[in-house]
Order: C-alpha cells, then sequence, then structure tokens
C-alpha cells in the first residue's frame, strides 16, 4: 500500500490528490477495506487485483478490457445509495463507451453538478456531447477542463476539435498551437 500512496503522490498533482484523498475517506467509512484499492486503481488508470466478492473491481477490470456493458452490468448491482463518485464515474464512462449515450449523458451532468471541480468528469461530459455532435455544449467545457492546474496539454486538442467542428479554423490553430507551446513548456 506504501508503493501505491508513493506513486500517487508522484503521478498527480496535489490538489488533484487532496481532491480525490477526500473521495477516498468517505469511502473507506461507507464501504470495505477493497473500495480502497478500486478507488486508488482507477486514479492511477491501472486494474486492481480482483476479488470475486468485489463488483467495482470486476466492473474496472470489465472497463480494462473494453467490456463496458458488462462492467455496466455489474456497476448497476451496486445500490445507487453506496456507489463512489468514482464507481458513478466509472458508469458515465461505461455508458458512454457502450454509446448509450443519454444514460451517460444524465449521469456525467450528475457527477458534475455535485462535483464542479471534478475536471475528469467535466472532461467526460464534453466527450459524451462531442459524441452527439453537440459541439456548441461541449466546447465550453472542454475549455473549463483546461483550466485546471496540472491539466494535460492534450486536452488543448479537444478545443481545437471542437472549434474545428463549429467551423472556426482559426480558432482551432490557435488552440493547437497552445497545445504545442503546453508540450514544449513540460519539456
Amino acid at each position: 500500500m506504501r508503493n501505491v500512496r508513493t506513486l500517487i503522490v508522484n503521478s498527480i498533482s496535489l490538489i488533484s490528490f487532496a481532491n480525490r484523498f477526500q473521495s477516498l475517506r468517505e469511502s473507506v467509512q461507507q464501504r470495505s477495506m477493497r473500495s480502497i484499492t478500486v478507488v486508488t486503481a482507477i486514479m492511477l488508470g491501472a486494474a486492481p487485483a480482483l476479488g470475486d466478492d468485489d463488483l467495482g473491481s470486476r466492473a474496472m477490470d470489465a472497463v480494462e478490457h473494453g467490456h463496458f456493458s458488462k462492467a455496466i452490468r455489474f456497476l448497476e448491482h451496486i445500490p445507487a445509495e453506496q456507489r463512489t463518485h468514482d464507481e458513478y464515474h466509472l458508469l458515465a464512462y461505461s455508458y458512454f463507451r457502450a454509446r448509450k449515450l443519454d444514460h451517460a449523458q444524465a449521469l456525467a451532468e450528475e457527477l458534475v453538478d455535485k462535483s464542479p471541480s471534478d475536471d475528469e468528469s467535466i472532461l467526460l461530459l464534453g466527450d459524451i456531447l462531442a459524441a452527439k455532435g453537440e459541439w456548441e455544449k461541449a466546447l465550453p467545457l472542454y475549455i473549463k477542463s483546461c483550466e485546471f492546474n496540472g491539466a494535460p496539454a492534450e486536452r488543448w486538442l479537444r478545443v481545437g476539435q471542437a472549434w474545428q467542428a463549429l467551423g472556426r479554423p482559426e480558432k482551432a490553430g490557435q488552440a493547437f498551437d497552445e497545445h504545442q507551446r503546453q508540450l514544449s513548456e513540460s519539456r
């Protein structure tokens, strides 16, 4: 567990970690220690060690292997009042990848309403709206997701893509330039 904590601190910004750590603390109070592993794995983008008794870890494994419908089934078996924020996010993502965009959008909007500082949920909602062709709604979400400290430069590519889809190539070029500028600064 110490290695995972060290990896978390080294891998993500301290501000993001503090926000997620609060979510983890609440999760521990509500669920077994197994939830810590699932939530930490989601934060790191890695698959947790699986246990047969944990629907969250089964869902994470299904997502890691591209089985989004299976992940949805696992996550829907967790009572809504017992799902962690990260499990809701994983469910919205699974709906998105399974092309159940209306379900995904409803969950992502709820996540953004409950946690307006969760840049990953903001980005997911933007991706869902873009997949539905609602670029004018996706664009401000993409821009907002870029404004968080430590936001990856790659998010500017989504901003550029949205501007391009809206027929504004000059704005798209500015977004792509910002992506390149941030990449060169991070080196």
